[in-house]
């Protein structure tokens, strides 16, 4: 595993922590907005490391063309 990558494994753990509050947010039928509300907020954080990862990759690449 690339070390940067383990830097990302909190942020993971937090937006796994959100698709499981979307699954009982479900499960105990909360209203539609709501749960819109969370899944969005999870697309979000999931988007941000998918950046930080791609940044993480062209750098590295970058730095050893030079």
């Amino acid at each position: 595993m690339h070390p940067s990558h383990k830097d990302h494994l909190g942020k993971l753990n937090r937006v796994s922590g959100q698709v499981e509050a979307v699954k009982r947010m479900i499960d105990e039928g909360k209203y539609c907005v709501d749960i819109m509300t969370q899944i969005h907020a999870a697309r979000s954080a999931l988007k941000a490391i998918e950046r930080a990862e791609l940044a993480t990759h062209m750098k590295y690449w970058f730095d050893q063309a030079s």
